[in-house]
């Protein structure tokens, strides 16, 4: 994943995603929002824009981090048989988490240090290259 830590685009709400709000978003392209008045994504393809630039999203919100993987081509494979998943959530305020240190270290320029939860949700779109759009 060392090719996703180039340039990339954040952007930053004061609202912390609910654990609803996480399950629509691990289940990207299925929408569910358009009756929800408050949601901003009741308008119409909603987070799926962000896959005009990039193809491994990730943010911070409360006590988890995210990683979208649609082509299930970046994030570790897990399970037996092994496969790599869509999507993590991972609660970055248990013990294990430092393994996950370069996913991290872009976020950390922005004041979001994992030591505490995040007030709010921050995403990071890194930007798709020559490289990685292959």
């Amino acid at each position: 994943m060392v090719c996703w830590q180039g340039p990339a685009i954040w952007i930053y709400n004061n609202a912390e995603f609910t654990d609803d709000d996480f399950r629509s978003l691990l289940k990207l392209g299925t929408g569910g929002k358009s009756r929800d008045d408050k949601k901003i994504g009741r308008f119409g393809i909603g987070f799926n824009c962000a896959f005009h630039v990039t193809d491994l999203p990730s943010f911070v919100s409360g006590k988890y981090i995210a990683f979208l993987d649609p082509h299930a081509k970046f994030l570790p494979e897990q399970g037996f048989p092994p496969r790599r998943p869509k999507g993590a959530r991972i609660n970055f305020m248990e013990k294990n988490f430092k393994s996950f240190y370069d996913q991290c270290h872009p976020y950390k320029m922005l004041n979001c240090n994992f030591s505490r939860e995040f007030k709010g949700t921050l995403f990071r779109l890194p930007l798709r290259t020559f490289t990685t759009g292959d």
